[in-house]
């Protein structure tokens, strides 16, 4: 045994054997007849040996060696030099750490990333455990992915027992410390190799599973379950702002529900007529181009509008002029009402209001398919306006605080907002008029995340059922993940985009609107569904927490279906909803259900857990695997969540609940915090 130099005794214990790290660094194992030990880490200084530990980042074991070797397939990590050097005799690529069990993180690992597969055999004892999580979290902070990481719990292992232990078992006459003999490594390595990869359990174990309570990744639907006619330009407009598609398929639906509103119902048996028009919140954070998509989304109604104008505009202004002149003249009637005081010139007045009040119509009004920016009171009047319907369809958030009562101390009158869900009777009293609607009414919105939970908190729309009307999509944020290469949608699928929604607002408005019924395979797939839902609304069911919600399910699917179904009908002029389009339908209600779920998670979270959602949506966007407090501190110190210790508190939250996890380089001078990123996020 080579000594190098370094005293054969230490205390009561001998000098077993050594271990060379590099030319400066070695550890030494000393022992005494009891069988305790000591293992001391040696640096040289000044031509000699000096018992003290090296400087930070520690070197790992068998360096050297792992960075020269051709063959990067597989490292075996030990805790150990005694363990990794019968390893490395076995002529595998093995190496460990200075220091033991504690001090994993204070040795550089860098090489390892090289490798393809990291197996970790861990000792048979509470320090081995934790030596192996330690490493498996600094490995993956390195780049090492988490599928590639994997732990090795050797069978019949006793307590505290090893990999050497495992070996000797097999060669009782080894001493532990010498190298193999020559004629035993085939053997050895053709029994150890494979019974580490049949024991290897992936790193991935390390993690508990993530809350389900708090579901981040959220699932998206394809564009391929809109009508033919449409898929093309919504995954072409995805494409060319680089969004979500649930995104643009289900913003086009609800723009068909503006526009299709009030003209089509769906019976799917006697008695039962679902209206065609929704309600829907698409939630993303800023950057996201939400704006540009609602602005090509609704083009074919503004152009649409200006096109009614110019038909409509004169003849609306003559009729306007018109009311005015009667109008004047009725006023003046009433004052000379006043003056005269012959009966019969006051008999000829009165004949004449009369006559002037019955020929009195109000001028048509100019045709509005949507608001962006009212009150209850003056939606009231435009859905009135507009012959019973109307539509709210916006990117900014503000409008929802006005619908709440902005301008009213919060005392906002929603009834029009609840009853246009399918156009409840709706009685309103002014003092020239009263106003008698069954309203039916679109709405739209494409708001930050933050809105999701401020509008839960307004008391107008508590406790009323209005936020159950919604249908929620959270789609994934590209933010951070842009090419920012794409391709401009083609002009040709504008207009057929264009085309498709003018055709609809050119349908005939009618009393009664056309009737959409099931095909009887579509009937016997919805019944399905019918049940599948009404099981899971019971107290044992996923949607039993969501049943205010989940008792809307089936109706919204059949307005799904319908709006579906409609660039059908302006080419077929079918009315029977096939089974592919119910399908869809239901594939499309299946995808939003964890969307509303996660979104009444939202509802009552206190500062912190809103504050760890906040940190969460960053992680998710840049699509981090790890950062410092440092990063994280710099992220947000312009916001508001960086002050009185908010940030720490969120971050706690997420480690609590198993997001993240935070460990400490100790490979710096200075400690460094870090937190990992749970690879099942």
């Amino acid at each position: 045994m080579q000594n190098y130099d370094i005293p054969q005794k230490y205390k009561d214990k001998k000098l077993v054997k050594s271990w060379l790290y590099n030319d400066n660094i070695l550890v030494a194992r000393y022992e005494n007849h009891n069988g305790d030990k000591e293992v001391l880490p040696w640096i040289k200084k000044n031509d000699e040996w000096v018992n003290k530990a090296p400087s930070v980042p520690y070197p790992i074991y068998n360096y050297f060696n792992l960075d020269m070797c051709a063959n990067k397939k597989a490292v075996y990590i030990v805790e150990g030099e005694k363990c990794a050097s019968a390893l490395i005799s076995l002529g595998l690529n093995a190496t460990t750490s200075l220091g033991g069990a504690n001090a994993a993180l204070k040795s550089d690992w860098s090489i390892i990333s090289k490798f393809e597969n990291i197996y970790i055999l861990l000792d048979n004892d509470e320090p081995g455990y934790r030596y192996a999580h330690d490493l498996a979290m600094k490995l993956f902070s390195l780049g090492s992915s988490p599928e590639n990481i994997y732990l090795i719990y050797l069978p019949d292992l006793a307590e505290s027992e090893d990999v050497v232990d495992w070996i000797k078992k097999e060669l009782p006459y080894w001493d532990e410390y010498s190298k193999i003999p020559e004629e035993s490594i085939k053997c050895i390595r053709d029994i150890l190799v494979p019974i580490i990869k049949e024991n290897a359990r992936s790193s991935i174990e390390l993690w508990e599973d993530l809350p389900t309570n708090i579901n981040i990744q959220l699932p998206e639907f394809n564009v391929k379950l809109l009508p033919e006619l449409l898929q093309e330009y919504a995954e072409s407009l995805a494409n060319e702002f680089e969004v979500s598609h649930s995104l643009v398929a289900l913003g086009i639906l609800s723009i068909i529900s503006a526009a299709a509103n009030k003209r089509f119902v769906i019976t799917p048996k006697n008695n039962w007529e679902e209206p065609i028009n929704t309600y829907t919140v698409i939630a993303l954070p800023p950057a996201n181009n939400k704006s540009s998509i609602l602005k090509n989304l609704i083009k074919p109604i503004i152009d649409w509008e200006q096109e009614q104008a110019l038909i409509l505009g004169p003849k609306i202004k003559l009729q306007t002029s018109e009311y005015k002149t009667k109008h004047m003249k009725i006023d003046k009637i009433r004052k000379d009402m006043i003056k005269v005081n012959k009966p019969e010139q006051i008999i000829t007045l009165k004949t004449e209001l009369e006559q002037l009040e019955q020929s009195l119509v109000l001028p048509g009004v100019l045709p509005q398919i949507f608001v962006n920016d009212t009150t209850p009171e003056a939606l009231s009047t435009t859905i009135f306006e507009q012959s019973g319907k109307g539509a709210i369809i916006s990117d900014e958030g503000g409008i929802m605080e006005t619908l709440s009562g902005l301008y009213s101390s919060g005392r906002a009158n929603v009834d029009i907002l609840l009853k246009g869900i399918d156009g409840g009777s709706v009685r309103i009293k002014r003092k020239d008029r009263s106003l008698d609607l069954n309203p039916y009414l679109s709405i739209l919105m494409l708001v930050q995340p933050e809105i999701l939970k401020n509008i839960q908190e307004k008391s107008s729309f508590k406790g009323n059922g209005f936020l159950e009307r919604f249908l929620y999509l959270i789609p994934e944020s590209k933010v951070g993940k842009r090419t920012l290469s794409s391709l401009e949608v083609p002009e040709e699928l504008k207009l057929r985009y264009n085309q498709i929604i003018k055709n609809i607002l050119n349908l005939e408005d009618s009393d009664a609107p056309i009737k959409l019924s099931l095909s009887e395979d579509a009937q016997d797939e919805f019944m399905t569904f019918r049940l599948y839902i009404e099981k899971e609304l019971g107290s044992e069911g996923s949607l039993h927490e969501y049943r205010e919600w989940g008792g809307k399910i089936c109706g919204y699917t059949l307005r799904i279906a319908g709006q579906l179904h409609i660039t059908e009908y302006l080419t077929t002029h079918k009315v029977i909803i096939s089974l592919k389009t119910i399908k869809n339908a239901i594939e499309i209600i299946k995808n939003l259900i964890p969307h509303t779920k996660y979104v009444y998670g939202l509802k009552g979270k206190n500062q912190i857990e809103t504050d760890a959602h906040t940190i969460l949506e960053w992680i998710k966007i840049s699509g981090i695997r790890q950062f410092t407090k440092t990063e994280v501190v710099n992220k947000f110190k312009n916001r508001s969540i960086h002050k009185s210790n908010r940030l720490d508190k969120g971050l706690n939250f997420l480690c609590e609940n198993h997001f993240i996890k935070q460990i400490k380089d100790l490979s710096t001078k200075k400690p460094t915090e870090i937190f990992i990123v749970n690879p099942k996020l």
